[in-house]
């Protein structure tokens, strides 16, 4: 066990083919440790699970996880070149892939060149690849994209897309407003080629 957040009472467990603790000496001249793992690396921590190929991580859980892969609270499965975990409710990730759908081949996830995840809040991922079943769908220079357990954040609506004889090609989006615990608003806009605006 290895303890990220120093006095926090949720310990860490690592798993490695080769780990080496560090004690290091801090700037306000306190020791520290300093975790490296390297081969096979498994991060366990509550909710959170993480592998990859090697890891570094000190003891106020500030750290990074090269070619990860893995599960962050509340139900968003993410994958990068690197994520590094900057604290317990934050993380940073480069070349990575994300989406809440536990399917092998998701039907649906954004590929970013770098994004940050604030653990049961938002998303935000910049330069973003919408993938349908691994093919790419669209482009969106940012995404905000809330994360939140009760489900229940004030946002703009994933965007549709469809056709039909009738109405001609069809995109569209809403937004959803969560006014209180049990009350809401949902608004849609939608355009098609044959009708024109819809609301």
């Amino acid at each position: 066990p290895f303890p990220p957040g120093g006095s926090a009472t949720i310990i860490a467990r690592i798993i490695a083919d080769k780990a080496d603790v560090y004690e290091e000496k801090r700037p306000d001249g306190s020791l520290g440790q300093r975790l490296v793992a390297e081969g096979n690396v498994v991060f366990i921590r509550g909710e959170e699970r993480l592998s990859g190929d090697r890891a570094e991580m000190d003891d106020t859980g500030h750290g990074f996880f090269d070619n990860a892969i893995g599960y962050v609270s509340p139900g968003v499965f993410v994958e990068g070149r690197r994520v590094e975990r900057v604290d317990q409710d934050t993380y940073r990730v480069e070349g990575g892939k994300f989406t809440p759908c536990a399917q092998p081949n998701p039907r649906w996830m954004f590929q970013a060149s770098s994004a940050r995840i604030d653990v049961d809040d938002t998303i935000i991922a910049r330069k973003a690849v919408c993938r349908s079943k691994g093919v790419p769908a669209f482009y969106l220079p940012i995404v905000y994209f809330p994360i939140r357990h009760d489900g229940r954040s004030t946002g703009f609506l994933f965007p549709h897309f469809g056709y039909s004889s009738t109405k001609g090609y069809e995109i569209g989006t809403g937004f959803f407003w969560a006014m209180g615990r049990s009350a809401d608003q949902t608004l849609y806009g939608d355009f098609y080629s044959n009708l024109g605006v819809g609301v």
